[in-house]
């Protein structure tokens, strides 16, 4: 199980001035719980991880398997969203290609602004996916005309 424990020793900003305890409590669990997870993954949580923060992990009625469950689909989330960023930076520097990436489970999908809609570029898509997954997907390659 996932268990986040908060200890505050001393706290400084990002320009090294020293807050209180007060204005540590001025935050909400939810704005404790953004700031772990923007450190942990190093990105902003999104609407959807929000929502997810909202309603399940600080709902005090849910059980700790559905917390668990529900804090293991937000790293999910973010590992996504993250393999899309690198697979679409990747082509771009690789292929010299625009694209579009989504990940969805094992799922990858790629779309490809291209005038060249061959079997090749559409295999070197798929190797570089490979590539850059840590786990085996599905991989799906379309065109669009540039």
């Amino acid at each position: 199980p996932n268990i986040m424990k908060l200890d505050f020793e001393e706290y400084y900003t990002n320009l090294g001035e020293k807050r209180d305890l007060k204005t540590l409590k001025e935050k909400t669990i939810f704005e404790h719980f953004s700031d772990f997870f923007e450190k942990q993954t190093k990105e902003k949580l999104t609407n959807e991880e929000k929502e997810i923060v909202s309603s399940i992990l600080l709902d005090i009625k849910k059980t700790s398997d559905e917390k668990n469950n529900a804090y293991n689909s937000l790293l999910s989330i973010s590992e996504a969203r993250s393999l899309e960023e690198k697979l679409e930076k990747n082509i771009k520097e690789t292929l010299k290609l625009d694209s579009f990436v989504k990940v969805k489970d094992d799922t990858v999908s790629v779309t490809l602004v291209s005038k060249d809609q061959t079997n090749s570029l559409a295999n070197n898509v798929i190797r570089l996916v490979n590539e850059n997954s840590k786990k085996e997907v599905y991989v799906t390659v379309k065109f669009i005309n540039s």
